[in-house]
């Protein structure tokens, strides 16, 4: 039998309570990997500027937005902060799931629902 996704059972706790416990490197890891490609993005990018024939600083800037070099760094980072980013909102669904179970677990200890 499978938890329905709109109920807050003690399982469903006890899952987020194992999700959190178990993904925290994984987050750690996730957010360093975003950081060091934001890094390369930017290095990849001032490098690309730098070597730029001709022109002024904007068109060696947007001659270096078009380097297919710059290109894949910056969709490597947006790929990461993806990652990231939907891990971090796994980890907030599982905390708030908790938080409503606690509430209503101290409701029932109370008697104020059944």
């Amino acid at each position: 039998m499978t938890d329905n996704p709109k109920e807050v059972t003690k399982t469903r706790m006890e899952n987020a309570l194992h999700f959190l416990a178990t993904s925290d490197e994984t987050e750690a890891q996730l957010h360093s990997l975003y950081e060091s490609n934001k890094n390369k993005t930017r290095a990849k990018f001032d490098t690309v500027a730098a070597y730029s024939e001709g022109g002024n600083e904007a068109k060696r800037n947007a001659a270096a937005y078009e380097h297919e070099d710059y290109k894949s760094a910056k969709a490597a980072e947006l790929l990461a902060l993806t990652e990231w980013c939907a891990l971090k909102n796994r980890r907030s669904t599982a905390n708030m799931l908790i938080d409503v179970w606690r509430s209503l677990n101290a409701a029932r200890n109370k008697g104020q629902i059944t």
